[in-house]
């Protein structure tokens, strides 16, 4: 992966479905969306994401970070559900619908 992006000094944590409090993993994130990206594009799962989905994904990553950021200074801990949703509505935003729904069956 030749562009990354880091959580920095940001601590957000995230309240799992059992109930486990654990820290925001935004290459977990951007993973799910070049997954997404990859059902779309049929590329196979164990294959690297093309340059230009990879891009994309790590731009989507990012517009999402930025949303939970902002929202975890009033609250904190954000539920997957929670960030699962951001994700989907940045992939619509940005005009990757079929990456949305893509995204959206995965989860």
């Amino acid at each position: 992966m030749t562009q990354q992006l880091t959580t920095g000094e940001v601590d957000i944590k995230v309240q799992k479905r059992n109930g486990q409090t654990v820290e925001f993993n935004l290459f977990r994130i951007t993973s799910a969306i070049g997954n997404a990206f990859k059902a779309v594009h049929n590329v196979p799962r164990e294959s690297d994401l093309p340059q230009e989905y990879l891009k994309e994904a790590i731009h989507v990553a990012g517009s999402v970070f930025r949303v939970l950021t902002a929202r975890a200074q009033t609250k904190n801990p954000l539920s997957v559900e929670e960030i699962q949703d951001e994700v989907v509505k940045q992939l619509y935003d940005m005009g990757f619908r079929k990456v949305a729904e893509s995204y959206g069956d995965y989860r």
